[in-house]
């Protein structure tokens, strides 16, 4: 591509890629590519974001299943608590169900009943029973009198189960735990319960690190215990008559979890529960293989939605979109000049981009873009209407000043642009239509009659980049032509011995012939500024005269060059120096 997107040669393409300005000022850009050229095949922006992402959802993931692990322990610490109370309250129930049905008549003492076959006795958790009178005096016991009678305790004078213990009982050497029921008669029937029982019943629902315990309601004196035994220091727990849940700092200087709750058949008893905090809050070990299969497929799908995105939204035909509503699209104006004394003729006006990113971005990398898409009408008609605003002092005072507008087939071929353009020929009257010789030799029947509609309108049509397709001389008389461009590769062949050398001559010869006017482009040094001149070329462009510039540079240029001929400055005759030379603010480009 050339400094306009078109098609050239390799020379040609390396050279004018750094066509391009930012702020008004002109700047090497000789690094400028495209995306494609610039960046690798996975950005790291796109990595870093995916494993950025990727971390944010596990790790909140790694908290919430943290949470919600913390909440099941604390969940499985109420369940012992709840299936210890089940148990007891199940045991409790059937025993005192079994004692109610036995009245005054069935005694404990008769010998004819078998202890092997009472159903209370067959009980896994009772190892007796015993009758005491209403004086306090056990008088049976297991089936059997007991002869003489022992004094026990008074018999609490009221009705319904009662749980009482650890106590010494006669006939006991160790402390045992009671159901207690008082009859009509006045009477008290014990079902005396083993209370290595009930401790394993603890044991086996009770943590290394925590504790529980069968208390007292009323007072917390433990019944039995199970586990590191501790309460905590600021909270009163008892008397306990609901369920209760607190965490706070215990008397072993730990903070605990604790967990209580009432019996229901025997509400002057209660579970405690206890869990050492830090056992219940700590991480679960959720890091394994499979978790790292996950964390890595997981990965690998946000990072393809990663790149998904970018892709979309670095689409460039969607960023070509953005960039005409935003207006990022600027014109730099490169001189075209006289080569009787290089005064300035006109300029050559070329599209830039003022990507937010990237800077300035020259036409290779987004014309061929715009064609494909069709974006390049709309491109050019903003273009237009910069050039209207920004040499509108130019064309106010000179008419006759070039503007030279390059032109592609899908604006040729669109007969809705080529009216569009045509409104611009009152306010840029010296515009001229510049047409690739590639683009000319694919004429079609449309591009023809749009040549032709431009020629009726004034416009003058131009080839640029000429001599390097095949029109031969038929064909360009019968184009609606006035402007030959000469391609850079045959000025800068100029006093070589390169073929492109002596072409140039009959070039300028054909040109004659036709009665066209000759530019040539690529006009670098002195030497063939000063040949072309020698050699009747009537209007140069390149580096030597002035490389694209600013609206406002441009404006200063003409100015001088105005002021300059007003005094006479030139004779006309011998070419001065270039009045690029005078021209500050310029900065090296290609």
């Amino acid at each position: 591509m050339n400094k306009d997107g078109k098609k050239t040669d390799y020379f040609s393409q390396t050279s004018t890629r750094l066509l391009c300005f930012q702020d008004d000022q002109l700047f090497d850009d000789m690094g400028t590519g495209t995306d494609m050229e610039r960046s690798p095949l996975i950005p790291a922006s796109a990595w870093l974001l995916s494993l950025t992402i990727t971390l944010v959802g596990f790790l909140l993931f790694y908290f919430h299943t943290v949470n919600n692990h913390q909440q099941s322990q604390r969940e499985t610490v109420n369940a012992h608590a709840q299936r210890i109370v089940e148990t007891l309250d199940r045991h409790f129930s059937l025993i005192n169900l079994m004692l109610q049905h036995r009245t005054p008549g069935n005694t404990l003492c008769s010998t004819a009943i078998n202890p092997s076959l009472d159903p209370i006795l067959q009980r896994p958790e009772v190892i007796g029973i015993q009758m005491v009178d209403q004086a306090g005096y056990l008088r049976c016991e297991n089936g059997s009198a007991v002869l003489p009678a022992i004094k026990a305790n008074t018999p609490v004078q009221h009705y319904g189960l009662r749980f009482t213990g650890p106590r010494l009982i006669p006939n006991y050497d160790t402390p045992v735990l009671m159901l207690a029921r008082t009859r009509l008669d006045g009477s008290e029937l014990r079902v005396i319960l083993h209370p290595d029982w009930l401790r394993n019943r603890l044991r086996n629902l009770t943590s290394q690190q925590g504790f529980v315990m069968l208390v007292d309601s009323d007072s917390g004196v433990p019944v039995i215990r199970n586990g590191q035994y501790s309460l905590p220091i600021q909270h009163q727990l008892f008397p306990l008559n609901s369920e209760l849940v607190q965490e706070t700092h215990f008397d072993n200087l730990r903070t605990h979890y604790l967990y209580a709750l009432p019996l229901v058949t025997q509400p002057n008893l209660a579970i405690v529960i206890s869990e050492d905090s830090e056992v219940l809050d700590q991480y679960p070990a959720i890091i394994n293989l499979n978790w790292l299969v996950v964390l890595l497929v997981s990965f690998c799908s946000v990072l393809l939605l990663v790149l998904q995105v970018k892709r979309r939204l670095s689409d460039p035909a969607r960023q070509l979109r953005s960039a005409l509503r935003q207006r990022q699209f600027i014109n730099a104006y490169q001189p075209l000049v006289h080569s009787r004394d290089f005064s300035l003729a006109g300029v050559e006006v070329l599209m830039r981009w003022r990507h937010p990113v990237d800077g300035i971005r020259c036409p290779d990398t987004f014309i061929p873009v715009a064609e494909e898409t069709g974006l390049i009408r709309q491109m050019t008609i903003q273009q237009l209407h910069r050039v209207c605003q920004e040499l509108a002092p130019i064309l106010e005072q000179e008419p006759n000043f070039k503007v030279s507008i390059n032109i592609c087939p899908p604006i040729i071929n669109d007969p809705e642009t080529v009216c569009e353009i045509i409104q611009f020929k009152n306010k840029i009257p010296g515009m001229v239509l510049e047409i690739t010789e590639h683009q000319m030799l694919e004429e079609s029947e449309t591009t023809a009659h749009s040549l032709k509609q431009f020629k009726d309108a004034g416009f003058q049509i131009a080839i640029d980049d000429f001599g390097t397709g095949y029109c031969g001389l038929s064909y360009l008389q019968q184009m609606p032509l006035d402007i030959l461009k000469a391609d850079r590769c045959f000025i800068a062949a100029l006093g070589t011995d390169a073929v492109n050398a002596d072409l140039l001559e009959t070039i300028i010869q054909l040109a004659r012939k036709l009665n066209l006017v000759l530019i040539a482009e690529g006009v670098e040094e002195p030497v063939q500024a000063f040949r072309l001149q020698s050699m009747g070329v009537e209007i140069q462009q390149g580096w030597y005269h002035g490389r694209p510039m600013s609206p406002q540079q441009i404006y200063g240029r003409w100015e001088l060059n105005r002021r300059r001929i007003s005094s006479k400055d030139y004779s006309g005759k011998v070419a001065p120096k270039s009045p690029v030379a005078d021209h500050k603010g310029e900065l090296p480009t290609a």
